[in-house]
């Protein structure tokens, strides 16, 4: 959370200034505007530069401080069954700190959460110091439970939802594996040809009277690069200076709006994003509304879940439409991108039968499974792709060394 100056001016004008402790500077203006506050100036506050708390945001930046969301839905299930046996939240905290988790951060989590609730704070302001951790979406579920006296109830559905945000992350990681060993195998073997195979050739290329063909220049000369211990060193230096300002330009809202929209114009990767947009978006709406949560809370929370600047604009254009009057949930959704017209018209009727929890979560069973379907059909596509480009490199390698040598026979 980052906090943020405000001054502006009541309704009947009266001068306003004061702090809030919110994401984003569009949200801080946002609240203000709701509540009939004439924003003046907002502007982020921005802490002294700290020492430590530089040396700590460098740690998380390189993963020491990151937790593995698998551990967070497995934390997240037994907090929720140590609630239900009957245990108060602070023996549960310092159970579950004594646990071995994969991510080693988390015991220290646990830890300060559990000195949190004993200093008298709420679990909600507990997890609230620890935003990288546990979303705004999770922090305001277990908020909304603990005002209503369903903590365990909102825990369990909570974990549920992380499970299946896990799985659905594995089935890509798993889809992505084989892609990504065979770039890698093509990588290693034209390294190891240009490395070892080549350089037996190029002596007696040296010794040919004959031009050679601009394919075999090119591959003598990538082998020579590679046979240099300088530019091999300035290349590795390079990946990490090129991969490092691609994450700095993916984090300007502009890059990242373009490279959005690029991937939902692609034929397969392009229909699984939205699928993925879309599977979310239900499933989180199911649990927000089932908890309680009003309309505008949940379209709140829902723009920052579903992970697109592009569409999390659709979501906020949805959200200011309702709040105006200008329509409901429904008619919003029937102009969205990201979700068929059918879903509207059928969030319509469960809007007069008030049935919206339930069909939000059968909208995001039919997406969940649309997804597992695109991931066999991009796979399907993926594989020969694949194939077919490591077939390329190693024509191409072959034709350059042969060529020369041919072209030699033909001059007999």
């Amino acid at each position: 959370m980052a906090q943020f100056y405000y001054e502006g001016r009541d309704s009947e004008g009266k001068a306003l200034k004061g702090m809030l402790q919110v994401p984003t500077r569009e949200r801080a203006i946002r609240q203000l505007q709701e509540a009939n506050v004439v924003v003046v100036l907002v502007e982020e506050v921005r802490p002294p530069w700290n020492p430590v708390a530089a040396l700590r945001r460098s740690l998380h930046r390189w993963g020491y401080e990151r937790v593995d969301s698998r551990d967070v839905a497995i934390f997240t299930r037994q907090l929720s069954l140590l609630l239900g046996a009957g245990i108060p939240i602070l023996r549960a905290l310092e159970a579950l700190k004594e646990q071995v988790w994969s991510s080693a951060y988390l015991n220290l989590v646990c830890n300060d959460l559990a000195e949190s609730v004993a200093q008298g704070n709420r679990l909600s302001h507990a997890f609230a110091n620890h935003p990288r951790i546990f979303s705004e979406t999770y922090i305001s579920l277990v908020r909304a439970g603990e005002s209503s006296g369903t903590l365990m109830e909102i825990l369990n559905r909570l974990s549920n939802y992380l499970e299946r945000n896990y799985r659905i992350s594995q089935k890509l990681q798993s889809a992505l594996v084989y892609p990504a060993l065979v770039f890698a195998l093509s990588i290693t073997m034209v390294f190891l040809m240009c490395s070892f195979v080549l350089p037996m050739f190029l002596q007696f290329f040296d010794g040919l009277a004959i031009r050679m063909p601009a394919a075999t220049r090119s591959l003598i000369a990538v082998a020579t690069a590679i046979g240099n211990p300088w530019v091999l060193g300035a290349f590795g230096l390079c990946i990490p200076l090129l991969v490092y300002q691609a994450s700095l330009l993916c984090q300007i809202s502009s890059v990242r709006q373009r490279l959005e929209k690029f991937l939902l114009e692609l034929p397969v990767l392009g229909t699984l994003f939205v699928q993925l947009v879309a599977a979310r978006f239900c499933r989180t709406a199911s649990i927000l509304l089932e908890c309680g949560l009003g309309q505008m809370q949940t379209l709140d929370l829902l723009g920052d879940v579903v992970g697109s600047l592009v569409l999390g604009d659709e979501v906020e254009g949805m959200r200011a439409n309702i709040r105006d009057g200008r329509g409901n949930f429904s008619s919003e959704l029937l102009q969205t991108t990201f979700l068929p017209p059918v879903c509207g018209h059928m969030v319509g009727a469960a809007e007069e039968s008030g049935t919206m929890p339930r069909m939000f979560g059968r909208l995001a069973d039919f997406f969940e499974e649309a997804v597992d379907e695109t991931i066999v059909r991009a796979l399907a596509l993926i594989e020969p792709l694949m194939l077919g480009v490591m077939g390329t490199l190693v024509a191409l390698i072959l034709i350059s060394i042969f060529q020369p040598i041919y072209a030699l026979l033909e001059n007999l």
